[in-house]
């Protein structure tokens, strides 16, 4: 956690807001901070490259030939490509779209196992064209990824003493976290469903915030907010290791 964080709080005017807010910057890093004018705790998860389409078989970045959403039209799965034409990969927000989506078509269970067997081969595939397809090892590299969020998140509110009830809004930051969407979030269980009415899209909040800096001499108040910050190491936090083992399963009912 550094200055991606802190110049984002300062873009919002998080050190200023009264309640409880919780900001998120995910990517291959998850870095987060939850708080207010009184202060903010904060933490980084190593959710690996999965988000930023890494790591998958037919990942890519959010860029012209990626498939960046899923959705069903009954039991019929549809997507769309950045700027238009034949896919060539999948980007992250894609990845999340496609888990909900075969989580609620049955290919998915919940302990992450891909119900969908290539004749050929003998392994689980799921096939979307004939070169763009899904296999069960991405799925578990985005089980880990999601897990790692949605255990940061939950160590955060354990440590404040808070529940979802008492979280004002969620603010997600970032190239990844301003394309995804927070029902899929939701529904592979990266996100509470609680929070889920409670999510705004934020921007590049880390570069608005140097811009602030910059264009205001909000210099000094920068530092304070710095200050305002208390940081939660969760490597060998045990509360964390449990809530991550716990977050691997998808939730039942997507």
């Amino acid at each position: 956690v550094g200055g991606d964080i802190t110049a984002g709080l300062l873009a919002l005017d998080l050190d200023r807001a009264e309640g409880n807010h919780l900001f998120l910057d995910v990517g291959t890093n998850g870095e987060m901070a939850l708080g207010g004018k009184d202060g903010f705790l904060t933490c980084a998860v190593a959710s690996g490259p999965a988000f930023e389409g890494a790591g998958i078989s037919c990942g890519m970045p959010a860029a012209a030939g990626a498939i960046s959403r899923f959705y069903l039209s009954g039991d019929e799965l549809c997507y769309e490509v950045i700027g238009g034409g034949e896919p060539r990969g999948i980007c992250g927000s894609g990845l999340l779209d496609l888990a909900a989506c075969l989580l609620s078509l049955g290919y998915i269970t919940g302990g992450g196992q891909l119900l969908c067997e290539d004749e050929e081969s003998g392994e689980n595939i799921f096939p979307i064209t004939e070169t763009v397809f899904l296999t069960a090892e991405d799925v578990r590299q985005l089980q880990l990824a999601k897990a790692a969020v949605a255990a940061g998140i939950r160590v955060l509110l354990e440590k404040s003493g808070l529940a979802c009830r008492d979280i004002d809004d969620v603010h997600l930051a970032g190239g990844f976290g301003n394309r995804l969407n927070p029902e899929s979030a939701a529904a592979i269980g990266m996100l509470p469903q609680e929070l889920l009415g409670k999510v705004k899209f934020s921007g590049n909040t880390a570069l608005a915030g140097a811009e602030k800096v910059l264009l205001s001499g909000e210099e000094s108040r920068l530092l304070k907010l710095q200050s305002m910050c208390r940081y939660l190491e969760l490597s060998g936090n045990a509360h964390f290791s449990e809530a991550f083992i716990e977050e691997m399963a998808f939730p039942a009912e997507p």
